[in-house]
């Protein structure tokens, strides 16, 4: 859908230039992903043996033996699928994983907007009437009548979509009057976000090469250097995302970090630091949605309308798979459009 986006828009993109090298850090030590020759180890490969394996919907850390990773190897595998999905090992599911098309795609191209990717919601608000920094903090509602009770007033409507991340309503950060039926508090208790931090590190001297680092050990996520640019950008999710967090608050420690991750890395080369921190961020409480064991079919459940009154959207909705990102955000505000057409009361 965004491709669909960006045509109506004319929005431009360009493909992202791919890294000279992947490494891979373990027991501090960097190793190369093609030491491990044909073995599943990358997220779309992993993904693709447990769809074969006929996975059931157990937890990844179990299922890894069956497609025959073990060691080392079942530790890169890991964390790589940590990295991808954001969800733990001990918790994510490998049939929800082994549902997730995107993780078992092809690698392929990554494409960037050169102008910057919010240009894309502010293409389709376009028209819309959008108030910033007004969160919502309660929703009062009966059959065809909403009021929502917001930092600067009150808002009614006939209907509502609630797009807040079901992690925000389970913390009672939203709350609703009267509350939500409670297939639905167990449904938002039951749907959980990774944990999730980005880095971008600008350095005095520019990256010596082009590389991708996993620390495999979850000490720092995924890190991208390119070959002349003073940015360096590290996304950890998962466990890693404290240990990143922790490291990006104490410039001595992140600088050991790069230090164990990038072999070139001069220290004192680190200028500042920016950070986007969603774990902490208390209107989304972590990245995006990942498909839990022995919870798969939650997001349909999240997106079930209530009385024909409250609607439901946002990327946790995307099904069992779950961990859809924007295209699953983008799908599900055009499936909750289409409920309020063919649902809701006329005026």
């Amino acid at each position: 859908m965004t491709w669909d986006i960006l045509r109506a828009s004319g929005l431009e993109a360009r493909v992202l230039p791919r890294s000279e090298e992947l490494q891979i850090t373990v027991a501090g030590r960097h190793v190369s992903l093609s030491a491990f020759g044909s073995l599943p180890l990358a997220p779309w490969q992993v993904a693709d043996q447990l769809r074969v394996a006929g996975s059931t919907d157990v937890v990844l850390a179990e299922a890894l033996a069956g497609v025959g990773l073990d060691g080392p190897a079942a530790l890169i595998a890991a964390e790589w699928m940590t990295q991808a999905c954001a969800g733990d090992p001990n918790d994510v599911s490998a049939a929800g994983l082994a549902m997730a098309s995107g993780l078992a795609a092809d690698a392929g191209e990554e494409w960037m907007v050169v102008d910057g990717y919010d240009w894309v919601p502010r293409w389709l608000a376009d028209g819309v009437e959008v108030r910033l920094a007004c969160p919502a903090r309660r929703v009062a509602w009966r059959p065809g009548s909403v009021e929502i009770d917001t930092l600067h007033g009150l808002l009614r409507a006939q209907v509502a979509v609630i797009t807040v991340p079901p992690t925000v309503v389970a913390a009672d950060l939203l709350t609703f009057d009267p509350p939500l039926p409670r297939t639905k508090s167990v449904t938002a208790a039951g749907l959980r976000l990774g944990d999730a931090i980005v880095v971008a590190a600008e350095l005095a001297t520019p990256a010596q090469r082009s590389t991708h680092v996993l620390s495999a050990d979850g000490r720092g996520g995924l890190w991208q250097s390119t070959g002349g640019s003073h940015l360096l950008l590290g996304v950890a999710k998962g466990s890693a995302a404290g240990t990143l967090r922790a490291a990006a608050e104490a410039p001595a420690e992140l600088e050991s970090l790069l230090a164990t991750l990038l072999p070139w890395y001069r220290r004192g080369s680190l200028e500042r630091v920016h950070v986007a921190d969603w774990g902490r961020d208390r209107w989304s409480l972590g990245g995006y949605s990942y498909p839990r064991a022995g919870h798969l079919g939650l997001g349909r459940a999240w997106a079930a309308p209530v009385s024909r009154t409250l609607f439901f959207a946002g990327e946790a909705t995307g099904g069992a798979e779950g961990g859809g990102m924007v295209s699953a955000a983008l799908d599900s505000g055009r499936r909750a459009a289409a409920e309020i057409q063919a649902e809701a009361r006329p005026c």
